[in-house]
């Protein structure tokens, strides 16, 4: 069907969210901390002037790509070390971005059987 952008979804559960005592907005947090893009960089770089003896190059798996990676999302954790993690109060799966299909022939829409 063409090239698609897929993502990553999230179905939050009401009542697992209402027994844990968790909110959306506390799930959105965990998401955006655990789920970054960056470019980390080096240190000890040299800035042409004075040479450095050592550079280290930082690294990190940056943004999560697996269902399972967010299945794993730590929510909260309890003081007894429990840990509530995004598999409990939701269902996570992986789709296309959008679910409408716009099919074309020619530049004329037309008729798309899957």
């Amino acid at each position: 069907m063409g090239q698609r952008e897929y993502a990553m979804r999230v179905w939050l559960k009401p009542q697992r969210m209402d027994a844990y005592e968790i909110s959306a907005e506390e799930i959105i947090q965990s998401l955006r901390a655990q789920n970054i893009e960056a470019a980390p960089g080096k240190v000890g770089e040299s800035s042409g002037r004075n040479p450095q003896s050592l550079q280290y190059v930082l690294r990190y798996t940056g943004k999560l790509t697996h269902k399972e990676q967010y299945e794993n999302i730590v929510i909260k954790v309890s003081e007894n070390g429990e840990m509530l993690r995004l598999k409990d109060v939701a269902d996570i799966e992986f789709g296309s971005l959008d679910y409408d299909v716009l099919s074309k022939e020619n530049g004329k829409p037309s008729a798309a059987i899957i």
